[in-house]
């Protein structure tokens, strides 16, 4: 049934061999997560205040500016990732399964971090709501999962015979 092989396949090439709907979802969620790294890095005030519920922090000196360089390059970095998702998405479509996993680390580690950073802030003080990556990372760690899984089943030949 799974075909773990196809994970890091012996040749490399850009042949994607799971179900087409890991393939399509894969796309899709590159998507969504291009679009969050361009609003870290380029709409930092939007992204930080009004979608991730932090309050702004006041003081002498300001701290602001270096909080909105950190959440910038946060961006930076989730944006290269992206860029390696799209390439392998052009050229390199063997290669999704593993950036399945990567990806599916990512969130996972979410779900399992997240409640022990936020265990030592006071919500009051420092935002108004749960933010969005950290009360979506378990559904969509489950979610990954079962796309993970589905790149690695290959689909049923449609050739008479096989």
């Amino acid at each position: 049934m799974f075909d773990w092989k196809i994970i890091l396949p012996e040749v490399i090439d850009n042949k994607f061999r799971g179900q087409k709907a890991a393939y399509y979802f894969f796309i899709s969620f590159t998507c969504l997560m291009t679009w969050r790294s361009f609003v870290h890095m380029f709409f930092f005030e939007h992204g930080l205040y009004e979608i991730a519920n932090y309050i702004r922090l006041e003081g002498d000196p300001d701290p602001s500016p270096l909080i909105h360089m950190l959440f910038s390059i946060w961006g930076m970095s989730q944006l290269i990732f992206c860029t390696v998702c799209w390439a392998c998405i052009a050229k390199i479509r063997s290669l999704i399964p593993a950036l399945y996993i990567l990806w599916l680390a990512e969130w996972t580690v979410r779900v399992f971090y997240y409640p022990l950073v936020f265990a030592t802030l006071s919500e009051d003080v420092y935002r108004t709501a749960i933010p969005p990556g950290a009360l979506y990372a378990p559904f969509l760690a489950v979610v990954l999962m079962i796309f993970l899984l589905l790149s690695i089943i290959k689909p049923k030949s449609t050739k008479r015979g096989e």
